[in-house]
């Protein structure tokens, strides 16, 4: 059998997926952009399909990082995230909430989470982002989800506005994995915090973006996915 030279070997080509479900049974794939080396060593897309309801959700949050970082939505309120960015992954290894892998939004004159009574737990879909050579073997992969608590009441005596809190916005890893010489890494931000209730109950809310780095043979390429979050609703669909 004849080698055939302009065949791709798995060096040169990265496929890479993002998939989305209640569970791991039901994940479908919403968006899968294709990289191939050119040449002169470096890489082009040469594909990209995207689900248009997880279009829109992009465009909403690409749109919200170009206003100011502090929004007050219908009414002002003293709201205050404690931790704009954090790390999910690193090499690989899921970072551990005690060590502050999250974030809260409360008001900023009452910043202890612990004061908030009356929480309850949130948990989103899955999403899983798989980053694949030329034969589909994923080399590097992530499963995880949004997990918090919302819904949390004024601290008891406090001054503050009445409203649903969120006192936990984390990230919970289901599974990672690399090959040799890869990696991949995770990193959480917040945009636009707002108040979307009123000044009398206030509703926090923020757009939290993943940002996933694959790092390899291949090149290094980041793939990334929006949630929104509301204080009286947990995840937003």
């Amino acid at each position: 059998m004849k080698h055939d030279p302009n065949a791709l070997t798995q060096e040169d080509r990265l496929v890479v997926e993002i998939s989305t479900g209640k569970d791991e049974n039901s994940l479908r794939t919403v968006s899968e952009r294709i990289y191939e080396k050119t040449g002169d060593g470096t890489a082009k897309l040469v594909s990209e399909t995207i689900d248009d309801d997880f279009k829109k959700t992009m465009t909403a949050v690409e749109s919200a990082e170009k206003q100011p970082l502090m929004g007050a939505g219908k009414a002002e309120a003293a709201i205050e995230v404690a931790k704009l960015a954090w790390d999910i992954l690193k090499e690989t290894r899921p970072q551990a909430i005690a060590k502050g892998a999250f974030t809260s939004v409360l008001d900023s004159r009452e910043m202890d989470p612990l004061r908030y009574p009356n929480a309850k737990n949130f948990k989103s879909d899955i999403y899983a982002v798989n980053f694949k050579n030329v034969f589909g073997t994923v080399v590097a992969g992530v499963k995880l989800r949004c997990i918090g608590t919302y819904k949390a009441q004024k601290p008891p005596g406090s001054n503050i506005p009445d409203g649903d809190y969120l006192p936990q916005v984390a990230f919970d890893v289901i599974k990672a994995e690399a090959a040799a010489t890869t990696s991949i890494n995770a990193v959480a931000s917040v945009t636009s915090p707002a108040n979307v209730g009123t000044a009398d109950h206030v509703n926090p809310q923020v757009f939290v973006k993943v940002d996933i780095t694959y790092s390899g043979w291949f090149k290094s390429e980041t793939a990334n996915f929006p949630l929104t979050v509301q204080g009286s609703r947990g995840v937003v669909k």
